[in-house]
């Protein structure tokens, strides 16, 4: 799913989400993933996120998905403050390893 937010015709922001689907041997099967949000800088702090991501919810919720996941680089204090703020919580550590 793909929403857009624009202002007099300009694009100004994106958000790209999906379904994700797990073997039947999870106990939940089925989540929400967003994957992607850019708000134009010239935008930002002016709500286009959070009405991006408030829309994303509600078509997840009007499809039963109860659980909504994304990552986001855990060095970047304000981006985690800002999925904090939209009701979003730590529940995993991913790892990596440079080859």
């Amino acid at each position: 799913m793909c929403l857009v937010a624009e202002d007099e015709g300009r694009v100004v922001g994106f958000l790209l989400a999906s379904m994700d689907r797990r073997p039947g041997i999870f106990l939940e099967r089925v989540h929400g993933l967003i994957s992607d949000v850019y708000v134009r800088p010239a935008y930002r702090r002016r709500g286009v996120g959070r009405e991006l991501v408030g829309a994303a919810l509600a078509w997840f919720a009007e499809r039963q998905v109860s659980r909504v996941r994304l990552r986001t680089d855990a060095r970047d204090a304000l981006g985690v403050a800002v999925w904090k703020r939209l009701g979003f919580e730590t529940v995993a550590l991913t790892m990596d390893r440079l080859l």
